[in-house]
């Protein structure tokens, strides 16, 4: 979430991008999704301390948060907003993205601490030195972390804030789109591709798994990450609403293109002749930092650890999902 100028507006009528299906169901009106994203600006505002302005505009702000529907695809449960704007509007806007400099520490050290994990894994199923493209790198969280995992790793971003930010430590990144990066580096193959939180914001998914696939290896992975449209779907039915689940993980308002499942990860999967091998439950990175009261960090752990547990039980409570696909 940050300032996004000029304000993204819907342009363009979309069907399911997952399994090409056109016949759909309204999940949430225009007004709904309004009401959630003022809820989540009233949530964080009791939260936050009274000198974390640029904290709030960051929690509360949303790039995705002009009036639109959101759909559920009647073939695979794919969730996606319609209409929406442009897929070229939607790059403009992601380029001109601006972050509050003060902020930028914590992202850093709160996307570090939910990739760690993730980084290590991924080394433990590659071999020393493997080389590992990050779409959408952001400020960097998963490129750090990989390299202290000893993988080469490269990251994709069309941000200039984010490219510069990372290049400043060392990191590798190329201010591009994967689908033109592709084009270009005819030679470059890669062991994995990750696309982590950003592939439920790509408006082309298709083009972007196909220029992932001229990237990877034979037998590469393409491990994936994003909101959990099932879980939003679930809770956002819920009478009262669970505010509290759905705003800690960045789910009020549903400010994102796409909610994906396993349904329709599967589709798109089989379109590429991809199989999935993994699915796991997880949550939003840690939110509330030392901008927030002390009672608000701790209403957040409480929340996110009730939902590891029943995830536990029922993958479909997870607010975001994390998948391994195997070329």
């Amino acid at each position: 979430m940050a300032h996004s100028a000029p304000v993204l507006e819907p342009e363009v009528e979309v069907g399911c991008d997952a399994c090409g299906e056109s016949a759909a169901d309204e999940m949430a009106s225009a007004a709904d999704l309004a009401a959630q994203i003022e809820l989540a600006r009233r949530f964080h505002t009791a939260r936050s301390t009274p000198r974390s302005r640029a904290a709030l505009e960051e929690r509360a702000s949303f790039t995705h948060d002009y009036a639109t529907r959101l759909l559920a695809c009647r073939s695979c449960d794919l969730l996606y907003r319609s209409p929406r704007p442009a897929a070229d509007s939607v790059l403009h806007a992601y380029e001109r993205e601006r972050y509050a400099a003060e902020r930028l520490p914590q992202m850093i050290a709160s996307q570090r601490a939910l990739f760690r994990p993730k980084a290590r894994s991924l080394a433990d199923l590659l071999k020393p030195g493997a080389r590992v493209l990050e779409v959408g790198s952001f400020v960097g969280g998963f490129l750090s972390e990989a390299r202290e995992a000893g993988l080469e790793a490269v990251g994709l971003d069309p941000n200039e804030q984010m490219v510069e930010l990372s290049r400043r430590v060392g990191l590798h990144v190329v201010p591009d789109t994967i689908e033109s990066f592709a084009e270009r580096r005819h030679v470059l193959r890669f062991d994995a591709v990750a696309i982590w939180s950003t592939f439920d914001q790509l408006p082309r998914p298709r083009a972007a798994l196909a220029a992932a696939l001229k990237l990877l290896r034979s037998d590469g992975l393409l491990l994936l990450r994003f909101p959990h449209g099932a879980c939003f779907r679930r809770l956002a039915a819920a009478d009262p609403l669970p505010v509290r689940a759905l705003a800690w993980n960045n789910l009020l308002g549903f400010p994102y293109l796409h909610g994906y499942g396993l349904r329709s990860i599967d589709a798109l999967a089989r379109a590429f002749g991809m199989v999935r091998e993994v699915a796991s439950g997880d949550t939003l990175g840690p939110v509330a930092d030392a901008s927030y009261a002390r009672w608000a960090r701790l209403e957040e752990r409480v929340v996110k650890a009730a939902q590891r547990r029943s995830w536990a039980r029922d993958l479909a409570l997870a607010p975001w999902l994390d998948v391994r696909l195997r070329a």
